[in-house]
């Protein structure tokens, strides 16, 4: 896995999201949702997304400047 693969896979915890960002979590689940973009994690797990998946995002959508 090359080290773009890497960091496109990486698991971004939605805290981490907010803060990069500086959005509420209201507002966090509703870009997640506007761009179709998964978390994944469940139960004892924290709730992330792929790296990669707000990269996609980014180029398509006004909502996670750079």
């Amino acid at each position: 896995m090359s080290e773009g693969d890497a960091q496109r896979e990486a698991r971004v915890p939605l805290d981490t999201l907010m803060a990069i960002f500086g959005i509420s979590k209201p507002t966090l689940f509703r870009w997640l949702a506007a761009d179709k973009i998964t978390t994944h994690g469940n139960g004892t797990k924290e709730k992330h997304v792929k790296w990669g998946d707000i990269i996609d995002a980014s180029k398509r959508s006004t909502r996670w400047p750079r």
